[in-house]
């Protein structure tokens, strides 16, 4: 049996712990765990279906974007009523990225089968606004904070990936600060910019911190996917990067992928052997050293993908083949004070 045979076999039972990491991994060293080694707390969540297939992001007031299965169009759903975004004259379909807690979204679009467009609406009711790129054909919008800033990838004249940040009316800025190919992934609302870089062909974490662009060359392969509340970049393997350099693991352990945190210190994200080698995962949330799992009845796979500041998770299930959207409301609110 091969290493990615196993990989998934392993998955498919909850036992992450027996399937090693490479050398190489985010994770290498660290810990692993099985569901059996957690608590695991079952109650305070209930999960409604929604409408949208393919979410993509949430707000803290709940309204999740995203995707339909057979609909080129973007949507927003707010609470249990559906709203189509109006597309651009020149897509061809559009996937949202980001809403922030003002309303507004980003999403790319696709304009060709080889370009890729930016775009941004104030609210779902206005009309798309396309982004300015660097110089090239192709930009990727990832994320946006609560004063409007977009941040995502956007390919210069040379063809070369650069981190750009753009607000309406303020224009575009390359945000890379070195001639590496670099991308953000995530920005916070004080600015903290996170996102990845190529050093020789090895792929490192960036930060922009302060207005000062950082690389963390200590945690090769790992790469930073987004910003908490507090300013610290969050890395996939599971860590945070302060802007002091410190480095704070978090959650049970090895095999539980990070993908977001909220205000008071709640993680999302999924169990499994390394994501890009197992198509079994399950949605996950820590809080305060517990552990849930959250697993959608007849669900076959499923990963958390945002928390929002109440602690209800947004996750992409699939079912069998089919993609759903389920949201995990939580009847009481998260309450603490995170250090990161």
């Amino acid at each position: 049996m091969s290493r990615t045979t196993r990989c998934v076999a392993l998955a498919a039972t909850a036992m992450v712990g027996a399937c090693a990491d490479p050398p190489t991994s985010p994770q290498a060293g660290r810990a692993p765990f099985a569901l059996s080694d957690v608590t695991v707390d079952v109650t305070g969540y209930t999960p409604t279906l929604l409408q949208i297939d393919d979410p993509t992001d949430m707000n803290d007031a709940g309204h999740v974007v995203g995707r339909r299965t057979n609909d080129v169009r973007p949507y927003l759903q707010e609470g249990a009523t559906l709203h189509p975004l109006t597309l651009p004259s020149f897509a061809l379909s559009a996937t949202p990225k980001a809403i922030n807690n003002r309303g507004n979204i980003t999403a790319e679009v696709q304009k060709s089968k080889t370009v890729v467009r930016g775009v941004y609406w104030t609210s779902y009711q206005a009309l798309p606004v396309e982004l300015p790129n660097l110089g090239g054909t192709t930009d990727r919008p990832e994320d946006m904070n609560d004063s409007g800033y977009v941040v995502g990838s956007s390919a210069n004249s040379a063809g070369i990936w650069r981190a750009f940040r753009w607000r309406l009316g303020r224009g575009v800025t390359d945000i890379s600060g070195s001639p590496n190919r670099t991308w953000a992934t995530g920005i916070s609302n004080q600015g903290t910019v996170s996102g990845y870089t190529t050093i020789n062909g090895s792929r490192f974490p960036f930060a922009l911190f302060g207005g000062t662009s950082t690389v963390l060359t200590s945690r090769m392969w790992d790469k930073g996917i987004g910003v908490t509340p507090g300013g610290s970049v969050i890395l996939g393997g599971g860590e945070t990067w302060a802007s002091t350099g410190q480095l704070t693991m978090h959650g049970p352990g090895g095999g539980f992928w990070l993908t977001d945190i909220n205000a008071v210190g709640r993680l999302a994200g999924y169990m499994g052997p390394e994501s890009n080698r197992v198509v079994v995962t399950t949605a996950y949330t820590w809080f305060n050293g517990v552990g849930t799992t959250l697993r959608y009845p007849g669900e076959t796979s499923s990963k958390a993908i945002a928390v929002n500041a109440c602690g209800s998770v947004l996750a992409a299930v699939d079912v069998n083949g089919a993609k759903q959207g389920v949201l995990w409301t939580k009847a009481t609110c998260d309450v603490g004070t995170p250090t990161f």
